[in-house]
């Protein structure tokens, strides 16, 4: 329920006009970005004793200087294309503050995410995380939602989604104009929500499954800040006992219009 109410909000974001860009850099700390800058212009410098000497002792280990060259090795010469944050996450536990920043940088024949993960307690910064990884395309594109090259499970799983949200929403409003329906606001309640989650990885396409969760309207496809599409369904319960209840209330109620029918006198 919070993760899907945070995604509606920020799918609200983007279409009051925000692009995703814009939402990153709203999350984005000013002193965390640009010590981070300077982190991976210094590996990219080769600049490594002075990388070395901001790490945390935690990952300081006789291996860290082979893979500073390793990653290193990775940046191409020459200024990149662009630079993009694709990624700001800020955690607070007491007094220790963890900053989480991934940039896209492209160059003109690769595409590199380079994270940097620091941790700042008693005043002091330091870095305790640092990965470099190539890329084949942006992030954009590669999680950008499209139907070509997709499995039979990537469909099976969108069409169960839209089949999900169109009964719900087609069982809602028939359970509204139900006149003899008692308790038709908890129905209502009811009827908006499905039980459990199925849904795939639009991107990767692992699927997952979780067995306690209510979703609303059954379904759900939302993508967080530079992520994959998530496209998920639920079973929705109530509106399947809703169908059931409502034929029962049909058949008495046409019980009744016979019985008052027969009870009529018969005039000539």
């Amino acid at each position: 329920m919070k993760n899907n109410l945070c995604s509606y909000l920020a799918a609200l974001l983007l279409l009051a006009g925000c692009n995703q860009a814009d939402v990153v850099a709203k999350f984005t700390p000013a002193k965390e970005d640009a010590e981070a800058r300077i982190y991976i212009q210094q590996l990219q410098d080769k600049d490594f004793e002075k990388i070395e000497s901001h790490l945390d002792t935690a990952i300081k280990t006789p291996d860290t200087r082979a893979a500073l060259e390793k990653m290193s090795a990775l940046i191409p010469p020459g200024p990149p294309k662009s630079v993009k944050t694709v990624g700001a996450h800020t955690f607070k536990s007491g007094s220790v503050e963890t900053v989480n920043l991934t940039y896209e940088f492209e160059y003109p024949s690769t595409w590199l995410l380079i994270n940097v993960l620091t941790e700042t307690k008693a005043g002091s910064t330091h870095v305790t995380g640092f990965h470099v990884t190539p890329e084949a395309d942006s992030i954009e594109n590669k999680n950008r939602f499209s139907l070509a090259g997709k499995s039979f499970l990537h469909y099976a799983c969108l069409v169960l989604t839209i089949a999900a949200l169109a009964f719900t929403l087609v069982t809602l409003v028939v359970c509204i104009r139900t006149r003899p329906l008692k308790r038709k606001w908890l129905w209502i309640i009811g009827i908006l929500f499905g039980v459990c989650k199925f849904g795939v990885n639009w991107t990767s396409g692992e699927m997952f499954f979780q067995p306690v969760y209510f979703q609303m309207f059954s379904a759900s496809a939302f993508a967080a800040l530079y992520g994959p599409w998530m496209v998920s369904f639920s079973i929705p319960v109530f509106a399947f006992m809703f169908w059931g209840k409502r034929k029962k209330i049909m058949r008495e109620a046409q019980s009744e219009t016979a019985q008052l029918e027969a009870a009529q006198p018969v005039t000539e």
